[in-house]
């Protein structure tokens, strides 16, 4: 069944060059992603994977190209209004490889947070929301726990429902199961591959190419600031068109 996250939307991306001092971090990147629609960014390090996240989420500024995130806007140079980029915050919940949970709160707590102090729910509203995202996730008994007594899977699985409870339309994934054993790594992948069912735009950041192959809808190559190969994950890693991909999936699929 479909859960409902928020308002319906699409992530564009047309045209967009970002720059970090005097280096080009963005060059010229279109990218769209639908509701429900699972998009996997690999590529080398360096190439502005964590970078474009980071401009859809209006943490890193723009200087050229147009994001709509949900039919809402962000402007170069910085220029969002902050009403729209708050807005833009809560239908694009942004996840960390270091899960950035709030230590002096327990689980429960850090899932009920945003739904608190940014989307004015009361206590009981936020409060069954977490429980039942807690629930989702499958860390229900873990409610009165702290961050520091779980493992990194269970902290990471957390930090998606806390991103979850703000009723977004889309994930940001930056490396979330690059800290992870094997194990953990299958629990929080297992998760987001179950989340993709539920209308959710993702956009993952990853060097899982068994993650990419088996659960993207579409596999982006980001390369030098640029989107070098984009298609369907069998056109991407088995059929790539440019020498620049086939040089980097050969290394990392070798």
């Amino acid at each position: 069944m479909k859960t409902d996250y928020g308002a319906d939307g699409e992530i564009h991306i047309e045209g967009l060059w970002c720059q970090r001092g005097s280096r080009s971090v963005l060059e010229g990147v279109d990218l769209r992603a639908s509701r429900g629609e699972t998009v996997a960014l690999i590529g080398p390090s360096g190439g502005g994977k964590s970078s474009l996240l980071r401009c859809l989420n209006g943490l890193n500024s723009f200087q050229r190209g147009a994001i709509r995130i949900g039919g809402d806007p962000l402007l170069p140079h910085g220029k969002t209004p902050n009403g729209v980029l708050k807005r833009v915050r809560t239908r694009l919940g942004m996840i960390f490889q270091d899960y950035r949970l709030f230590p002096h709160l327990n689980v429960l707590a850090n899932v009920m947070e945003g739904p608190l102090s940014v989307l004015g729910s009361t206590v009981h509203e936020a409060r069954v929301l977490a429980e039942k995202l807690l629930d989702r996730v499958g860390l229900g008994q873990f409610a009165k726990a702290r961050p520091e007594s779980l493992s990194g899977g269970q902290q990471q699985r957390v930090a998606i429902a806390r991103a979850l409870a703000m009723k977004p339309i889309g994930l940001l994934c930056d490396e979330i199961t690059a800290a992870l054993d094997p194990q953990l790594k299958g629990e929080v992948l297992s998760l987001l591959e179950d989340l993709r069912c539920d209308g959710l735009a993702l956009l993952m950041v990853t060097h899982e190419i068994g993650f990419a192959r088996r659960a993207a809808d579409k596999v982006v190559i980001l390369d030098g600031g640029k989107i070098i190969e984009e298609g369907t994950a069998e056109e991407v890693l088995d059929r790539p068109r440019s020498e620049r991909s086939r040089d980097f999936l050969k290394k990392v699929m070798a």
